[in-house]
């Protein structure tokens, strides 16, 4: 299993995960009644921002037909079960190849889709692990939490973006950018070593590109920190602000925090306070 995002729209709180309990693959466009553990979830103004000197160029958002007609923040049917939420979700979502992909991984059972937290933790919006080789192939497991999916405080859009990001780690199995190899040690006491960690960091700062590139396109980056960041500052301001907070989770051990830190590169000479 490998370690995943644990995403708060305002800060973006990392944490390690566990191995989960099985579950049954339950398709998001498929109706069922699946059996939802008990998780809880998570709960800005902007000021004009002021010049950095980092050599990235601020990222101006596109408009899009989503924004032009102003896409209320909560128009899913949050009384509904998770299997249809998630599924209007994703009829919504700005990215139909995405959501092409991933119903097609999760038909083939190469991802299972659960609903049940088993033992990741209980603020976690979303997360994905290997469970290991079945039938010649790496099969994902990819649990979205009903409390989330239902609570009217979780605005569409950071849903999207969230399930959007954790697709990425899937494709990073796919790639090598995370290894099942990886998963295993998860649980373990003592430093994970360099190779762990870039792989683990890597994967973490490409996934948040492509979803801040979304949410910078669709007019969303508010609905997360460090896509703020990255639409202000690019990728070196949203790298070094993961670096920044991973330290200060107290997830890693003291020389596991030096790679972060090294990973993360050079500090900005200064931060709008809006971004802090």
């Amino acid at each position: 299993m490998t370690q995943h995002i644990i995403h708060d729209k305002k800060n973006a709180h990392y944490t390690k995960g566990a191995v989960m309990k099985k579950s049954s693959v339950i398709p998001f466009l498929i109706l069922t009644v699946c059996s939802c553990a008990n998780v809880q979830t998570d709960n800005e103004q902007t000021n004009a921002p002021e010049k950095i000197t980092l050599n990235e160029k601020k990222i101006e958002p596109e408009k899009t037909k989503a924004q032009q007609k102003k896409q209320p923040p909560v128009a899913r049917d949050v009384n509904n079960i998770p299997p249809r939420i998630l599924e209007s979700l994703m009829k919504s979502h700005p990215d139909q190849s995405f959501v092409n992909d991933l119903e097609k991984r999760i038909k083939s059972g190469e991802v299972r889709l659960t609903y049940n937290r088993g033992r990741n933790p209980a603020h976690a919006t979303a997360a994905v692990q290997a469970i290991g080789i079945i039938k010649g192939q790496l099969v994902k497991q990819l649990f979205v939490s009903p409390n989330a999916l239902k609570d009217p405080n979780q605005t569409d859009q950071f849903l999207q973006l969230v399930i959007y990001h954790e697709f990425q780690h899937i494709l990073h199995y796919d790639t090598g950018k995370l290894l099942l190899s990886d998963d295993l040690k998860i649980g373990s006491r003592g430093p994970r070593g360099f190779e762990y960690m870039n792989r683990w960091f890597m994967s973490e700062i490409d996934a948040y590109e492509k979803e801040c590139k979304l949410a910078v396109k669709m007019g969303w980056e508010k609905e997360f920190k460090l896509c703020e960041i990255y639409a202000y500052g690019g990728r070196a301001m949203m790298q070094r602000a993961f670096a920044n907070s991973t330290i200060h989770t107290g997830d890693w051990t003291q020389s596991d925090n030096k790679i972060v830190d090294q990973l993360g590169g050079p500090q900005p000479t200064h931060i709008p306070p809006h971004l802090m």
